[in-house]
């Protein structure tokens, strides 16, 4: 049996108390903002984030746990959520190098959103399809509505939230 150290446990608990946070801020907050009942995936950006920093397996794990809190938070079908961000935590976590932990901060912004995209409309056409069932919709209907405006919500979300990071990581390095 494998124990983490004490570093690898605050991390761990760290990215759960984000997760019950961008779980609560999906229920309570977003509603409010949503644009023809369209939200954007706060917990997905979470997953593709954890995935990006520590590896594919992380990725699934914490996408698995994001899509539970979300399951159980919705009150809908149970599994789809975990189902759809588990795979996107393994998508994500192809492009990881978790042996260099500096490479995120190195990074481009447009190839962490390019990833980003990439994997939103992946996750979001496989939730979508098995959440509305594409042939009770019309196709154009299914990719415009559902995976294309989900997408585009959510990257604006997320090009917001890496800007800030940003912008918060330069400060803490200039202050140095």
């Amino acid at each position: 049996m494998v124990l983490l150290g004490a570093r690898a446990w605050s991390r761990v608990v760290s990215y759960s108390v984000v997760a019950l946070g961008a779980a609560v801020l999906h229920v309570v907050v977003l509603p409010w903002i949503a644009v023809a009942g369209i939200v954007p995936d706060v917990l997905l950006v979470l997953t593709v984030w954890i995935a990006l920093r520590e590896g594919q397996i992380a990725g699934m794990i914490a996408g698995f746990g994001c899509g539970l809190l979300l399951d159980w938070a919705m009150q809908g079908q149970l599994g789809l959520h975990a189902f759809a961000k588990t795979v996107a935590g393994f998508v994500g976590g192809l492009f990881a190098h978790p042996e260099d932990p500096g490479w995120l901060a190195t990074v481009d912004l447009l190839r962490l959103m390019g990833i980003l995209l990439l994997v939103c409309v992946l996750h979001n056409l496989l939730y979508f399809a098995l959440f509305v069932h594409p042939l009770e919709v019309p196709v154009t209907e299914f990719v415009l509505k559902y995976a294309a405006a989900t997408t585009g919500y959510t990257a604006v979300v997320a090009v917001l939230a890496l800007l800030c990071w940003q912008l918060v990581r330069r400060r803490f390095t200039s202050e140095r």
